[in-house]
């Protein structure tokens, strides 16, 4: 009703974002509805961007709904967060970056732990993942979308472009079928990307900033191979070392 009021009345050029407040169990539960969202929105105007206006997980014990967390699942769930949105084309906003107090409890949803004084007491694992894939991935690079792909590993995955100055130089992949979990530990899988051809990549991980030389892959008539890909729950990039500065 509103965005048919402002449409009405020539008003639309005054609404630049459009706010939405997603809570799921994962990240990706959410993504089918952002994507209904924004085509909702391109129906009114193409230049309506949009962001979560409250979208984060907690690093600890949630006693209202005896919901539990770790510091690393949260910097987990930050991280698929970031790599959705930059698949969807979104700008990323997390909550929270301090701890909240609120009347009855302090909630743990802060990249920053604070205490009932509201000073600063340690920079959790997601703000140092926040930051490390903001830098890896900043304003110069956007997503063209999902990217098709084959395995035969079991489990469901998420895999979106990295695409620089017009050309796809890189990858997002992660495991996506559930709520990320309180595990370190890699697993391997082989996988081919459909009508992608990438040259000199290096393996990054957002969750350590760390980059890695790779060379477990080809190109083939199908696309880019990968094999023996260490994969987890949470977003790691393969990409062109020239892309990667």
């Amino acid at each position: 009703i509103v965005l048919d009021n402002l449409k009405e009345t020539g008003n639309l050029k005054y609404l630049d974002i459009l706010t939405f407040h997603p809570y799921t169990s994962y990240p990706e539960k959410k993504k089918s509805q952002i994507k209904a969202l924004k085509e909702f929105a391109a129906n009114y105007s193409p230049t309506i961007k949009l962001v979560a206006g409250e979208s984060g997980y907690i690093s600890d014990l949630y006693v209202r709904n005896q919901k539990e967390s770790t510091e690393l699942i949260q910097a987990k769930w930050v991280l698929r967060q970031m790599a959705m949105e930059f698949g969807l084309g979104n700008p990323t906003s997390i909550f929270s970056m301090v701890d909240n107090i609120y009347p009855d409890r302090m909630q743990s949803y802060g990249m920053i732990r604070t205490n009932l004084l509201k000073e600063t007491v340690y920079k959790r694992p997601s703000f140092y993942s926040f930051r490390n894939l903001a830098s890896m991935l900043n304003a110069g690079f956007h997503s063209n979308g999902d990217l098709k792909f084959t395995t035969k590993s079991d489990g469901k995955f998420c895999a979106v472009s990295i695409c620089h100055q017009g050309k796809t130089v890189g990858l997002l992949i992660w495991r996506s079928q559930a709520a990320p979990d309180n595990n370190l530990q890699k697993d391997t899988i082989d996988v081919t990307f459909d009508d992608l051809f990438l040259s000199d990549v290096v393996y990054a991980d957002p969750m350590t900033g760390r980059i890695y030389e790779y060379s477990s892959y080809k190109n083939t008539k199908k696309g880019f191979s990968v094999k023996q890909l260490p994969i987890w729950d949470s977003p790691i990039i393969l990409i062109e070392k020239t892309a990667m500065k």
